[in-house]
């Protein structure tokens, strides 16, 4: 039987009411490929995946070079105070999926000034590279987080998701998107805004992920995706 999905918008007055789910959602999606962020070393920040918990439990999951006890890579208390902050973000558009009452997919991004988006990421340069090629916005909008828990990918949850933003933030005037994924290997992420919706690199990490930070025109983001 086909599993009936729901989008909601999620805003200051009804958060509190989804958050639990949502945050096990947050750290479902992150767990797992092609991020891996389940748990990590408190010592020598190796992190592993869900994938890896047979092997893990060899060691009664402990790590195998510092022989420390791992920890949670997003303890449910960061997520949810994370999240409970960024929801008061200037030009917030927060959407998540729901499957009955369970949330199996979120995204959300806010309005930002470049030389903070700069700080938040980093990543020095990504300021003069925004400035340079959107004529010195005031604000862009960092699209900050998208997710789909594992048993509901490739059900075009994601596409429905993004679909709802661009409207969201051209409301608020702000028409440059700014996103950061894994360009190495390639997360679905990048696959599909690089490949549909003709993103394209401002600025590399050069790190082991190959991080990179994308940005598109959003009026030219709704266009596509409205073909």
């Amino acid at each position: 039987m086909k599993t009936e999905i729901e989008f909601l918008r999620i805003t200051p007055d009804n958060v509190n009411q989804h958050l639990p789910s949502l945050i096990a959602c947050y750290r479902s999606v992150y767990s797992t490929e092609p991020w891996r962020e389940w748990i990590f070393c408190p010592n020598c920040k190796r992190k592993w995946g869900e994938e890896d918990a047979g092997e893990l439990c060899k060691n009664q999951f402990h790590c195998p070079d510092c022989r420390l006890l791992l920890s949670d890579f997003w303890a449910s208390s960061k997520v949810g105070n994370d999240l409970l902050h960024e929801i008061n973000y200037p030009h917030i558009s927060f959407w998540i999926a729901l499957s009955g009452n369970a949330v199996v997919g979120f995204t959300h991004g806010y309005g930002i000034s470049p030389q903070n988006l700069e700080s938040k990421l980093k990543l020095p340069g990504v300021a003069e590279a925004i400035n340079k090629r959107f004529n010195f916005p005031e604000l862009v909008i960092y699209q900050d987080e998208l997710g789909v828990v594992k048993e509901f990918r490739g059900a075009k949850i994601a596409r429905q998701l993004v679909l709802r933003r661009p409207n969201d933030f051209m409301a608020s005037g702000l028409t440059c998107g700014i996103i950061r994924t894994m360009s190495d290997p390639p997360s679905v992420t990048f696959s599909w805004y690089t490949e549909k919706l003709n993103y394209y690199v401002i600025a590399e990490y050069h790190d082991k992920g190959k991080r990179v930070v994308l940005a598109q025109d959003l009026r030219d983001v709704a266009r596509r995706l409205e073909v």
